[in-house]
């Protein structure tokens, strides 16, 4: 974990392997470094391993950043991929 400067939180590194892509830079595969606070109480995501579901990220400061409020259900990912023609499924 890093702390993160002015805040007094930890901000962790998680790694994910993508399965759907709806936009962005990423391919189905691809294993991204995405940072969130560790704890689910500040929004922070989940630290369960092998765990599935959407998620969405934005890019601050040369980073990928996502919390638990930017979750969705694997099923919402899918349905919204097939309405979009999204060029990766898992």
């Amino acid at each position: 974990p890093e702390r993160s400067p002015g805040r007094g939180s930890v901000q962790t590194r998680f790694r994910y392997r993508v399965g759907v892509v709806l936009e962005g830079p990423f391919r189905r595969g691809q294993v991204v470094t995405v940072w969130s606070l560790n704890s689910d109480a500040a929004c922070g995501l989940s630290q369960g391993v092998g765990t599935v579901y959407g998620l969405f990220v934005t890019r601050d400061g040369g980073r990928w950043r996502s919390g638990a409020c930017a979750t969705v259900a694997p099923k919402r990912i899918r349905r919204a991929a097939g309405a979009a023609g999204a060029s990766a499924c898992a």
